[in-house]
């Protein structure tokens, strides 16, 4: 019988076993996705552990990876270990990677169990929350830390019957269930994801979404209607819009927060509409005249908006990053997309050589296959900008993103939601989009189970910070609009 509790041979995250799980020696990482294969059976060896001093903690003879002192199994190799002690140089006051949570000494530069290069000098370990220096999204010393994970326990077949009740009402009320349908979702989601035992909530009341629903609704159709009788009001709505549109984020942020809460304490925002303002009217504007040299900067502005102004009960969250990471990433996958525009169309003017008369026809089998493959390679092109965008710039941000003694960490990788999104396109659209549930709850499940935290405060002792914020109309208006300001 395995232990309650075993790490994954793979990437080392820690997971509570089922009890069929212990007594078959079987398990699958819901992190890397590895199967973990021990035999339950085995005796254990002797002469495979090694004390650490005397501060209790031991390590594998075989690869040197730390272990408990009641494990069986060595959670790195495999190795079955035994409580052999031999004497080995004591860690004072044990720290830990932020990304790998392996035990690290003061002198570390690099963790020497996946590589990261550690910052920080130990002297001021204790000030690296109130100096962002030791905090810059890479890795961190935090002493005497625990690592919490984030379960996703949602599955297609109860969130298909959720989706598709939305879209026949939707449909039958001519939109008016929208806004049920939108809040019937996030409790749906909210209440499938775990953190310590205690999943999250969301408070929203239908009724205030679907007043905003209404208000925007009139907008928009009084700027199509004017459009098509008085091009000229048009214009001025659409620039009252523009005008308005920061201040309706800024409200937006406040009311997502607001309405979403963990153990009954409510999220807060506590973000500016001046700073709304700067990041999505006068830096846009920027873009624009620069020619969009400014975008990948106006994307580390709004991320910097977001996370340095949330809060949970007491806690502040602070938002550490830089600009250039920002830029260096842009700059990768903007070299990334040239190779392979390139290549794309090298290789379609090597296939077109001498049937020319295929695309001139525009009609037949033909034109159709080619209409078709050049829709996939620019659908395939837009993915690996989204998803290496997104995998990379999220782990960079959360990394450099803390809640006073609460660590943010995200491990997603670019390989991985490069397969689930194309394995979900081709579902979606083979299906007719029937399977648009199971796609949503296959990515957002690997998303959640990459996201942690590592902290050393007691999440059951966190005060509640009341405050009050009624409209809806901002939520509504950023979904309308696709501004993404939740995960």
């Amino acid at each position: 019988m395995l232990p309650e509790s075993m790490d994954c041979k793979k990437c080392n995250s820690n997971f509570l076993l089922e009890k069929n799980e212990r007594a078959t020696g079987r398990f699958k990482c819901t992190i890397c996705g590895h199967l973990n294969i021990f035999d339950p059976n085995n005796q254990v060896s002797s002469k495979q552990l090694h004390l650490i001093g005397n501060s209790e903690k031991y390590t594998c003879s075989s690869c040197g990876f730390e272990v408990k002192k009641e494990s069986n199994f060595c959670s790195n190799c495999g190795a079955n270990v035994s409580k052999t002690i031999s004497e080995r140089p004591k860690i004072q006051n044990r720290l830990t990677c932020i990304f790998c949570n392996n035990a690290i000494n003061p002198e570390d530069k690099v963790c020497s169990h996946c590589g990261a290069k550690l910052r920080g000098e130990p002297s001021k370990i204790s000030q690296m929350y109130s100096n962002p220096q030791y905090n810059m999204g890479r890795a961190a010393y935090i002493q005497d830390s625990k690592q919490y994970f984030i379960k996703f326990t949602g599955n297609a077949k109860e969130y298909f019957q959720i989706w598709i009740v939305n879209l026949v009402l939707t449909i039958f009320t001519f939109g008016i269930f929208a806004a049920w349908a939108k809040v019937r979702t996030r409790k749906y989601f909210y209440s499938n994801t775990w953190l310590n035992n205690h999943h999250f909530d969301y408070k929203a009341n239908p009724k205030g979404i679907f007043i905003g629903y209404l208000i925007l609704g009139f907008l928009i159709s009084g700027y199509y209607l004017t459009n098509f009788f008085n091009p000229i009001v048009s214009y001025v709505i659409l620039f009252a819009g523009g005008i308005i549109l920061p201040y309706l984020i800024y409200k937006s942020y406040r009311f997502f927060a607001y309405n979403s809460s963990y153990k009954n304490i409510r999220f807060s925002f506590h973000g500016t509409s001046g700073d709304s303002y700067i990041t999505y009217l006068l830096i846009p504007l920027g873009i624009v005249f620069t020619l969009g040299l400014l975008f990948p900067f106006w994307d580390y502005s709004a991320k910097k908006f977001s996370l340095n102004n949330f809060g949970f009960g007491t806690l502040r969250s602070r938002f550490n990053g830089s600009a250039g990471t920002f830029y260096k990433h842009y700059i990768i996958i903007g070299l990334i997309l040239f190779a392979y525009g390139v290549t794309c169309i090298l290789t379609i003017t090597l296939l077109m050589y001498g049937n020319s008369e295929i695309v001139t026809s525009r009609s037949g089998v033909g034109f159709t296959i080619f209409y078709i493959g050049i829709l996939f390679i620019y659908q395939l092109g837009m993915t690996i900008y989204r998803q290496y965008l997104y995998s990379r710039l999220t782990n960079y941000s959360f990394g450099s993103t803390n809640f006073n003694n609460l660590q943010l960490n995200s491990t997603l990788r670019f390989g991985e939601l490069f397969k689930i999104q194309i394995i979900n396109l081709f579902a979606i659209v083979f299906s007719f989009g029937l399977l648009i549930p199971w796609a949503k709850i296959r990515r957002m499940r690997y998303i959640l189970t990459n996201i942690s935290l590592y902290t050393n405060l007691d999440l059951n002792n966190i005060k509640a910070y009341e405050n009050e914020e009624n409209n809806a109309l901002g939520n509504v208006t950023t979904d309308y609009f696709e501004l993404n300001i939740g995960l």
